[in-house]
């Protein structure tokens, strides 16, 4: 049930992975940004840890300051 005066949201996992919102397509731009849209609407309403996130971004060798990245992409993801 959608709050009154909220656009839904859909999320497309299948084909592009995509995000509308009251029928508006968001821009994803990077790859990262639609790796964790994906990833995190895999579980929804639900604590995904930080560390499924580092190994849906980099696998097995992440970065240096990945955890500092992957906190980050949340509001770069808002900000789409």
């Amino acid at each position: 049930m959608a709050a009154v005066g909220v656009p839904p949201v859909e999320i497309g996992l299948l084909g592009p992975i995509q995000v509308s919102v009251g029928g508006e397509v968001l821009p994803l731009s990077s790859l990262p940004q639609r790796v964790l849209l994906a990833r995190l609407a895999l579980s929804p309403q639900k604590v995904v840890p930080v560390a499924d996130l580092i190994d849906a971004l980099w696998g097995e060798e992440p970065p240096r300051g990945a955890v500092g990245t992957t906190a980050r992409c949340p509001r770069v993801c808002s900000a789409a």
